[in-house]
């Protein structure tokens, strides 16, 4: 815990896809690098493995008004869910919606397990990242569960 200002990590089903993130910011660190290791197989087939910040966004998502969705985030920051966006490595993205729905274990400021409800689907980006259009393929409407936790040590 003496390395680590925050993490964010889970692992769940989604339709036919196996993922897993972890996304982490270093202490004492003023650029807020982010760090990731991700994972996503579908129907067994490993389609992702990688530590490359590219690869996996983590974004908290809260209630307006609170500091749930604050990133970086701050100890007594307790989100509502996530966001995740995977690169597929294919000029796809999975990106998925991670909702709280019960909690596991924590202490309520600076750390927190859940289990909660996943909804997602695969979208192609163009290679313009500031365009907002985005066209769904096949794998739309994706369901599933997860398992997933956050730490934040700073006050």
């Amino acid at each position: 815990m003496e390395s680590v200002q925050s993490w964010y990590w889970g692992h769940g089903r989604l339709g036919p896809y196996s993922i897993v993130w972890f996304s982490y910011l270093a202490l004492d660190d003023p650029t807020n690098t982010t760090y990731v290791s991700s994972y996503v197989a579908k129907d067994g087939d490993v389609l992702v493995s990688a530590c490359d910040s590219s690869m996996l966004t983590v974004r908290p998502v809260g209630k307006v008004n609170t500091t749930g969705g604050q990133y970086p985030p701050r100890a007594g920051d307790i989100p509502d869910g996530f966001d995740l966006e995977f690169d597929l490595g294919d000029s796809s993205w999975l990106k998925v919606c991670v909702e709280v729905d019960t909690v596991v274990a924590g202490d309520g400021r600076y750390y927190m397990r859940w289990t909660g409800n996943m909804t997602g689907e695969v979208v192609q980006k163009p290679h313009d990242a500031c365009s907002a259009t985005k066209v769904r393929t096949g794998d739309s409407a994706l369901t599933g569960v997860a398992v997933f936790e956050q730490f934040a040590l700073l006050e």
